[in-house]
């Protein structure tokens, strides 16, 4: 029966893999060509060094060879973008902790803190880090000038290409084809079924919401026509449509094991007649090819590799630039909120230390903790239900602030406590939990 179902058999001997290795072709998807260039020049060499010892042994799709020509130059740029988006912020950082620093009138206060020797520093750190992003810049393939990279890979999958066999009626016969599997959620490329964005190349119109399925079907025809055995596939896609996640429990740690769709198993076994097949990403394609071919890989490459990956399926969430932008100006939004937050504690922090000074009043901070975000961070406002808020999320109740029930007069945690409007013209009551139980003030709650 083992035989019958093997798209459900991911597993392999030691004695196996070894074999599957020592004997694969390896197939490459678009995204690990386009990584090379978001990696480290160290990484990037360590990994042209293990496609040249393949030699003879990999091959890419034509699709895969078409993506990486129409989207290099985008990746590029991509890049450089955001290097000069994190100068632009270093930039604004130091002109926000200089105004923000001035409005908290730290010496006033007789503080210790020796505000010109912060305000120095951070400068000092900052025309740092915006001359080393400059460096980089300058460092960067120019989009305009000779690419060395992209002559490498041309020379390194030179003959290795599949061909452009494909017509615009066998093209749309496999779009139809993509459709009706989509629409059961059948890998791969279901997930991309939302992207819109056509191109056209060698008068053939290609639809980008199929490109996962087109180089799939790519390379099951390479792999039937040479009657190949055992294949190795390379992707940096992250998505549910490739990947199967399961959940694998050891004593009280549980650790998550990944391995190919059973749709895309069941492709390779019984429609391409392969006998084994494996699927890798970038990081643990490296990490394995140190111990099967005995490649020098650095654990500084895994390390970015695993980085890329996160950053390029990140991108991937957003494929839309206008969606991309939305989603950096919400993060920055976020980000800038807690910033502001924090500095709207200090100036808090700092004002009743200055009062508390005046008045000898009392150490009572008037900060109490916050529940929704887990911190001391509800300071005094008078615009609040409760005379409270949070500088962070603007939350108004805690179990630490304490309110009268206007009914009983007892008094109450304002988290157990509820307004309930009794009249049409509005009259309002702070209703404690008991009370509410009486249906002659509370009918409806």
């Amino acid at each position: 029966m083992k035989n019958m179902f093997k798209q459900y058999d991911y597993n392999f001997t030691e004695q196996e893999y070894r074999h599957i290795w020592e004997n694969s072709l390896f197939i490459f998807d678009t995204n690990i060509l386009l990584n090379l260039y978001r990696y480290q020049d160290s990484s990037r060499d360590e990994f042209i060094k293990i496609l040249e010892s393949l030699d003879d042994r990999i091959w890419i799709p034509h699709h895969v060879a078409l993506e990486f020509k129409r989207n290099r130059l985008t990746t590029i740029r991509s890049r450089t973008n955001l290097l000069i988006e994190a100068k632009e912020a270093i930039n604004k950082s130091q002109s926000t902790l200089v105004s923000e620093l001035n409005k908290l009138q730290i010496k006033k206060v007789h503080s210790p803190i020796d505000v010109d020797n912060i305000k120095e520093k951070f400068k000092s750190l900052g025309d740092e880090l915006i001359r080393e992003i400059n460096n980089t810049i300058n460092d960067q393939q120019k989009i305009n000038e000779a690419d060395p990279l992209e002559e490498k890979i041309d020379t390194i999958f030179d003959n290795r290409v599949g061909s452009a066999a494909y017509t615009q009626e066998k093209i749309d016969t496999l779009y139809k084809n993509a459709q009706v599997k989509y629409k059961l959620k059948i890998s791969p490329g279901y997930l991309d079924e939302k992207k819109d964005e056509v191109c056209v190349d060698n008068q053939i119109v290609y639809q980008k919401k199929y490109a996962d399925y087109l180089i799939w079907q790519q390379i099951l025809d390479h792999v039937k026509e040479v009657e190949l055995k055992d294949i190795i596939f390379v992707t940096d896609d992250n998505k549910a449509d490739w990947w199967l996640e399961v959940a694998v429990f050891n004593g009280n740690s549980q650790t998550k094991h990944r391995q190919p769709r059973p749709e895309l198993l069941d492709d390779m076994y019984n429609h391409a007649e392969v006998k084994n097949f494996l699927m890798y990403d970038a990081e643990f394609f490296l990490k394995y090819s140190r111990d099967y071919l005995k490649a020098s890989v650095s654990e500084e490459t895994l390390q970015e590799a695993g980085e890329t990956r996160i950053l390029l399926n990140q991108l991937i969430n957003s494929q839309a630039q206008s969606n991309l932008q939305a989603e950096r100006i919400l993060q920055s939004e976020s980000y800038l909120r807690k910033i502001k937050g924090i500095l709207k504690l200090q100036r808090h922090k700092q004002s009743h230390e200055f009062e508390r000074y005046e008045s000898h009043s009392p150490n009572d901070e008037q900060i109490i903790y916050c529940v929704e975000c887990s911190s001391d961070s509800m300071i005094p406002e008078k615009n609040s239900e409760t005379g409270y808020r949070c500088v962070y999320c603007d939350n108004e109740y805690s179990d630490d602030i304490e309110s009268d029930c206007t009914i009983c007069g007892i008094t109450w945690p304002s988290d157990d406590l509820r307004r309930v409007v009794w009249t049409d013209e509005g009259d309002v009551e702070i209703i404690c939990p008991r009370c509410r139980r009486d249906p002659s003030y509370v009918k409806d709650d």
